[in-house]
């Protein structure tokens, strides 16, 4: 792991396959073929991307949060799919091991120089900017520790703290199931002296055929859609039969 040059309060961070360079989608290409599960990752994240842009633009404090994109696959900040975002991201490699391993490394890291840290996934498109940036920006109360969006599936897709959470608790847990939420939720709260967690806004996230559906109708549903979200919606509706 790298060491940091920027030092705002808060950082967020989100994970990310490189396409090409991992299997990604590997349920939804079931449903709809490789080709076009390929294609929906690439527009899903590329609107979570812009969507943490745009909600940092949006903060009274623009200077108050960095922006990291954590990649699963080392040396990948130089594939094109993300040359777009090189002037705007802080590049990091999540680290070798599972799920649990790499979200541990990635917020041990951060959380020694931000008083914040919000880890994102990149499966749920759909959120409204407002929501997103409210979850982000806003001070958690005097008693909470940790916030965690639910996603509809089991997990989740956000996670926001400002105590270290320790490694045995990230790699404890069972992740891609429906029982992520609860057992994250569960351990946390075991913590002495830093386990409050309170529950944000239930989302979907894409994992398959169904999930995709409840995105296209999250989005269709939105009264605030960023030219990339309207991006997605077009391809799912004139490029799926769903």
């Amino acid at each position: 792991m790298k060491n940091l040059k920027h030092k705002s309060k808060i950082a967020i961070a989100i994970f990310a396959k490189t396409p090409g360079l991992s299997p990604i989608k590997t349920r939804l290409a079931k449903d709809i073929g490789a080709k076009l599960a390929l294609e929906v990752y690439k527009l899903s994240v590329k609107a979570v991307l812009e969507l943490v842009q745009e909600t940092k633009n949006r903060s009274v404090d623009q200077d108050s949060a960095d922006l990291y994109l954590c990649l699963a696959e080392a040396g990948a900040e130089d594939d094109p799919f993300w040359q777009d975002y090189k002037s705007v991201f802080n590049f990091l490699w999540t680290g070798d091991g599972d799920l649990g391993e790499r979200l541990a490394n990635i917020h041990d890291l951060l959380i020694r120089d931000h008083e914040v840290v919000v880890i994102l996934g990149s499966d749920s498109p759909q959120i409204c900017v407002n929501d997103l940036t409210s979850h982000i920006y806003t001070p958690m109360g005097k008693d909470i520790d940790h916030q965690i969006g639910p996603a509809k599936d089991g997990g989740f897709y956000l996670i926001k703290s400002f105590k270290t959470i320790p490694r045995k608790i990230w790699t404890a847990v069972h992740y891609s199931t429906k029982d992520t939420l609860s057992e994250i939720t569960y351990l946390l709260q075991l913590q002495e002296n830093g386990g409050k967690v309170e529950l944000l806004k239930e989302e979907e996230d894409i994992d398959d055929l169904l999930s995709l559906k409840a995105v296209r109708d999250g989005l269709l549903n939105a009264k605030l859609l960023l030219p990339i979200q309207g991006e997605l919606l077009e391809f799912i509706q004139n490029k799926l039969v769903i």
